[in-house]
This record gives C-alpha cells, sequence and structure tokens, in this order.
C-alpha cells in the first residue's frame, strides 16, 4: 500500500470511488442525499477534484495498491473565526476506501499522512461530517481519535 499526493489521471479512478460511495447514502436519507442525475454528479465531481488538486488550501492524497487508486481523503484547510486561539484547522471533504479494501488499514494510514502534513503545515485540529446511521464509518473514525463535538441537526421547510 503507497500513500501519495493525487494526480490528474487518478480521477475518473477517484470519482469512481466517490460515487460508488454516495450512491450508497440514499439508503440512510434519501430526501437528504437526493443527488443530480449520476452523470451530472460524475461530471461536477471531476470539476471539484480537479480545482482541489490546484488549491493549496487543500490536501488530496490517495491510497494505491499495485499502482491502482484504492482509496483517497480530500482535506480543506480552513479559518475559525476569529475568537478562538486555534485559528486554522482541516475539515474533511471527503473520505472513500473502495469497500474490499476496508477494515485493512487503508483509512488509517490515508489519515496518519494527512496528520503529517498538517502538522507540517501548523494545523492542529481535524473535523469531518458523518451520517448519524453511517455506523461503520462512525466506528473507523472513532477507533483512529475522533470524537463527537457538535450535531448537525437539520429541518427542510
Amino acid at each position: 500500500m503507497k500513500i501519495r499526493t493525487a494526480k490528474h489521471e487518478d480521477l475518473p479512478t477517484l470519482v469512481d470511488l466517490w460515487w460508488g460511495m454516495m450512491s450508497t447514502h440514499k439508503g440512510y436519507d434519501e430526501k437528504y442525499y437526493n443527488l443530480l442525475p449520476e452523470e451530472e454528479c460524475r461530471k461536477l465531481s471531476l470539476s471539484h477534484a480537479t480545482a482541489s488538486l490546484e488549491d493549496e488550501n487543500r490536501i488530496f492524497l490517495v491510497a494505491e495498491d499495485a499502482g491502482v487508486p484504492v482509496g483517497f481523503i480530500l482535506l480543506e484547510i480552513q479559518t475559525r473565526p476569529p475568537i478562538y486561539i486555534v485559528q486554522h484547522y482541516a475539515a474533511v471533504d471527503s473520505v472513500v476506501v473502495a469497500q474490499e479494501y476496508r477494515k485493512k488499514g487503508v483509512f488509517k494510514a490515508l489519515l496518519e499522512r494527512a496528520l503529517e502534513l498538517l502538522k507540517e503545515r501548523g494545523i492542529e485540529l481535524i473535523e469531518l461530517r458523518v451520517d448519524a446511521e453511517n455506523e461503520e464509518a462512525r466506528t473507523a473514525y472513532e477507533q483512529l481519535g475522533f470524537s463527537q463535538r457538535q450535531e448537525v441537526l437539520v429541518r427542510w421547510i
């Protein structure tokens, strides 16, 4: 398993991984995860991923096995309101691991490399959002040191 910075040639495979993950989220809440048609989602995701490669405030890492991407993590450095001592933090935009590579240390390896890069930038806080019903992901995050600080409440109007 190799962890490296994402490259343009990875993006079609990474979009496939992302779509595989997002298409299962409808099972959590069909209305909340009501996505645009697949072709449009893929096009927009490719555009987002391409822009992320060139954004100095983003860290985009890939896990590859035998030269094939099997997972990725995309983080964005963000700024908190000026009342906080810790001003900058990393927000996980996306993290995806191919189904057949889950529970094999891929996410851990991606996170460890991301944390190294964040420390080099002086970032000491990382946060992510996870669906309340996604027990597999919640468990993985908690095993790697994440803890709940806030909840996101939604209301349709």
